[in-house]
């Protein structure tokens, strides 16, 4: 596309290859959508295949006067840091991206919340799967006609991506829902049941996840309810069982 050069960033983290950074021409200066991830191995952190990308697209490194950092994950933004100072770019994110942080700043008190959310099982009060449904529809909505993702090729007829999404999540959610009302069940159990075994195996949480949000939809629509077991862990049920 006229003026935005996609660049391929090597990632190698949990089976991720690469992530895309776009890189948009912003008058005499250069915007930058994502930077990449922070490589400690690396005598430069990584900025070597940044800067090869925006040479490519020709620019340079001190070109930058803006970065936008579209979710935070590692290797969307872990870069945005050292091109800040090299460059003393400015920062564009999301208000709540500082909760999305949380985690790499204090990485001992997020896997505790996470511990303690997987020992009972629970589900919170936000509804993730209706909330990404719904944006799913506020983006077709918008009609557009070319997507340049955060991972893979750029690809045409979001449309019909947007309704294949659309179709496999409530495909999956009917699962959920069918083995609840088949046999009550942790939120693990559905996990290990349904989605696992179709996943690799340090991508578990994932699964685990997933299952959550789609819990939490059946659960918010009053399909589901939850009781605590004997060993105080949460089981999920259909609504007019026992």
């Amino acid at each position: 596309m006229n003026g935005i050069t996609r660049v391929v960033l090597p990632i190698g983290v949990n089976a991720v290859q690469s992530v895309n950074c776009y890189v948009l021409a912003d008058g005499d200066r250069v915007t930058v959508v994502d930077c990449g991830v922070w490589r400690p191995d690396l005598p430069d952190g990584g900025l070597a295949a940044l800067t090869a990308g925006l040479n490519g697209a020709g620019y340079a490194l001190g070109d930058v006067a803006r970065i936008v950092v579209t979710h935070a994950h590692i290797d969307h933004y872990g870069l945005a840091g050292k091109v800040m100072e090299e460059t003393g770019a400015q920062l564009v994110m999301h208000a709540m991206t500082d909760l999305d942080c949380e985690k790499y700043r204090h990485p001992d008190t997020a896997r505790a919340r996470r511990r303690d959310t997987y020992e009972d099982h629970g589900v919170s009060e936000a509804d993730p799967l209706r909330s990404y449904l719904d944006s799913l529809r506020r983006v077709a909505d918008l009609r557009p006609t070319h997507v340049l993702p955060g991972h893979g090729h750029p690809f045409d007829d979001p449309a019909g991506r947007i309704e294949a999404i659309y179709r496999t999540k409530l495909r999956r959610l009917e699962k959920v829902r069918q083995a609840i009302a088949a046999e009550p069940s942790s939120v693990v159990e559905l996990a290990d049941r349904l989605v696992v075994k179709a996943i690799l195996a340090h991508q578990r949480q994932l699964a685990i996840n997933e299952t959550l949000s789609h819990v939490a939809y059946l659960r918010w629509s009053g399909e589901v309810e939850r009781r605590t077991r004997r060993d105080g862990v949460y089981e999920w049920y259909a609504v007019g069982s026992h």
